[in-house]
This record gives structure tokens, sequence and C-alpha cells, in this order.
């Protein structure tokens, strides 16, 4: 973002690439390389805005006070929200719900999207369940963490505050979080939950190395 202009407008400037707009999403957003080149990406802003202390976090979720420990999150940092050209990130798009917490709490979110810990669904069918372990190693290695057994559960939390969220906000009539219920998002990741905890263990014991 440049700024705004005379007629309060946002100045954006242009992200060479494509997005993903529909699935089944091509076979290079699931390469190794990419994996890492995103996680490394995450890493860097989480670095660049560890010393940003606002009081408050805003976003279109609301507001959050700023702990101790505590970052401004992306908390949307997924393949949808990136931009690709040949195969390479060249941009993270939609930072419409930044929010405070700590760096793990973008790293479970990154892990559900890019490993990624979704239940079998057309467009990921490049995925076997064997892949999961040693993807979610490469990304969390890759992030920095100096602590992983937690992360599976950090997973699980993360994925039932979205489905959580997207349930309340549409009861409220939010007209966002309707479409994403009536998409079937909150049944997906009920599936996904379920997936996890069959291969929980495995994910765990990977982690434990």
């Amino acid at each position: 973002m440049l700024g705004i202009d005379e007629r309060s407008r946002e100045v954006l400037s242009f992200i060479p690439g494509v997005t993903l707009n529909r699935v089944p999403w091509p076979q290079w957003v699931w390469h190794d390389a990419l994996l890492k080149q995103a996680a490394e990406a995450l890493a860097a802003y989480h670095l660049a805005v560890a010393d940003f202390r606002p009081i408050t976090v805003e976003s279109r979720l609301g507001s959050d006070l700023l702990d101790d420990g505590e970052i401004v999150c992306h908390n949307d940092f997924a393949p949808y929200n990136c931009a690709f050209r040949n195969g390479q990130l060249t941009g993270v798009l939609d930072w419409d719900v930044v929010c405070a917490g700590r760096s793990a709490w973008d790293v479970a979110f990154f892990a559900w999207h890019w490993v990624p810990l979704h239940a079998p669904s057309p467009g990921l069918e490049w995925r076997t369940v064997p892949e999961c372990p040693r993807r979610l190693c490469l990304a969390a290695d890759t992030n920095g963490l100096d602590d992983t057994t937690q992360l599976v559960d950090l997973v699980i939390e993360r994925i039932e505050t979205s489905r959580r969220g997207i349930l309340e906000r549409s009861a409220q009539g939010d007209a966002a979080f309707m479409r994403l219920e009536e998409g079937g998002h909150a049944e997906e990741m009920r599936r996904t939950l379920e997936f996890i905890a069959d291969i929980g263990p495995s994910l765990r014991a990977a982690l434990r190395r």
C-alpha cells in the first residue's frame, strides 16, 4: 500500500503473477521448494514486525491488544492469498484479518494450508498421508520454531478458531461469513479436524525427532 488518495481510496502497487482462483490447483503449488520459500517469507515477515508495537491491532475481525511476546500476525497466510510467477512466490495478499498473536499462531495456520493438513478433497489429490509429517517438519524447520512439541495441538486450535468464527459470524448475519458457511467451509474444517485426529500420532512422532 502506497497511501491514501484525495478520495480516501487506497493506492496500491501491482504484484506480477497469478493467483489461485480455481481448484484443482496446479501441481507446482505443492513442490517442496515453494513450501520452503513461503515458510521463509513468513519467517522474514515475523522478523520484520518483531519491533512493531502498536497498542492495538485493528482488522475487520475487530481490535486486539498486543501483549508481550506477541506480534501482528497475518492470520491468513495461505496459497489462496498469494501471488506466484513461474512457480515462485511473488507477493502475499489480503491483510484484512491481521491479529495480535505469537508467531507460532501464524505457523500453525501456515502448516494447515501449505503442508497441507486438509481433509482429502478435490484439488488436493497430490497428497499421500505419509507426505504430511515430512512436509510439516520442513515447514516447522524453515520457520525456525524452537519448540515444535505443541504444533499439532496449535494447528487443531487454529482450525477450530476459524470454524467457530465462521459459524458465529454467520449466525450474526455477516454476509461474508454466511457465504463461507454456505460454501461448506465450516464443514470442511470439521472433516479436517477428524483427519488430523487420525494422523496426529504420525505428525507428533515426526516433530519429536
